[in-house]
């Protein structure tokens, strides 16, 4: 079987210039096939002054299904 479907992940990049240039990828464990309540959350993602792009990717041989997003924004000085 193949790793990536045994452990299988996605990765976010965050883009602060209208996608133009994207960070690096960071990783997160999705869970087996059959978790299906697994919650994903990337915290401490920095502050932005305008718009933020965020492009999540999953590269597994898996079917991966994202049914919900949502952020928690704090508006700083």
């Amino acid at each position: 079987m193949l790793a990536s479907a045994v452990d299988p992940s996605i990765t976010l990049s965050i883009s602060d210039d209208g996608g133009n240039t994207f960070s690096s990828e960071i990783s997160a464990d999705i869970g087996a096939a059959a978790d299906y309540q697994r919650e994903v959350r990337w915290n401490a993602l920095g502050s932005v002054k305008d718009g933020r792009i965020l492009r999540i990717k999953s590269s597994n041989r898996v079917f991966t299904s994202i049914h919900g997003a949502s952020s928690h924004i704090e508006v700083g000085i």
